[in-house]
């Protein structure tokens, strides 16, 4: 019978299911050592998806990746992008074309987030000064 049954006394569930369990001990053993690895391989995957990227470390620690970011340090998306990037090892550079802007950027008091000023906003002039 497939569910269990009242015999001699009190029979229950529980009781019924470990039953089977040792009737079916080979089935049982790899049933649990298929799922058990399935998940493991699952589990370690998906962790490995999930790790961030950190910046590498020079020979004494210090930091060594160089990141240059091009927006308003007063706008959040910018920010946030900035922030976590420092957060993660990389020393950050945050154009800006005026004092104001360079001051928004040094008030965030971090030593690896720095302004770089640059006017972007003319390219011609931009290239000119890169060229020579």
């Amino acid at each position: 019978m497939f569910f269990p049954v009242e015999q001699d006394g009190v029979f229950g569930y529980a009781e019924w299911v470990l039953q089977c369990l040792n009737r079916n001990r080979a089935i049982t053993a790899a049933t649990v050592a298929f799922f058990g690895t399935g998940g493991y391989l699952y589990w370690s995957q998906r962790r490995s998806y999930m790790r961030k990227r950190r910046a590498g470390r020079g020979p004494g620690g210090s930091r060594k990746e160089v990141v240059i970011v091009a927006g308003a340090m007063h706008s959040p998306v910018t920010r946030s992008v900035v922030l976590d990037l420092e957060s993660r090892g990389f020393i950050v550079y945050v154009i800006v074309g005026s004092v104001e802007e360079a001051d928004i950027v040094k008030s965030e008091a971090k030593a690896d987030i720095l302004p770089l000023k640059m006017n972007v906003t003319d390219v011609s002039l931009a290239i000119a000064k890169a060229t020579g």
